[in-house]
């Protein structure tokens, strides 16, 4: 399936997550509609990093989707401290790669 716009993989993503619900794709589509993710994704280089809350409301979705997001390897974590437990964000490039389609949530 070719993704020819944020559309078309926000789309792709919310299908491909039965978590994901009719309200939380109409309110990714609509922030798509507004500035937020094409003015992030134009331009300037994405910031370095993304906490998950930030990347669930970028996708229109929940935070434990972007934890699955991250466990199938689709979004890039970044660890601190010495346990290495939890992610504590998740690269800027990663998070970009997703939303602009470049890796595939069907994973």
């Amino acid at each position: 399936m070719a993704l020819k716009t944020t559309k078309d993989a926000v789309k792709a993503i919310c299908a491909a997550d039965p978590s994901v619900n009719d309200a939380q794709v109409k309110a990714a589509l609509a922030e798509l509609d507004g500035e937020g993710v094409r003015e992030m994704m134009q331009g300037e280089p994405p910031p370095r990093a993304y906490n998950r809350e930030q990347v669930a409301a970028l996708m229109g979705c929940n935070r434990k989707t972007v934890t699955g997001y991250a466990k199938r390897g689709l979004l890039v974590p970044i660890y601190s401290g010495a346990g290495r437990k939890r992610a504590q964000a998740y690269t800027g490039e990663s998070v970009t790669a997703l939303l602009s389609g470049r890796v595939s949530a069907r994973g």
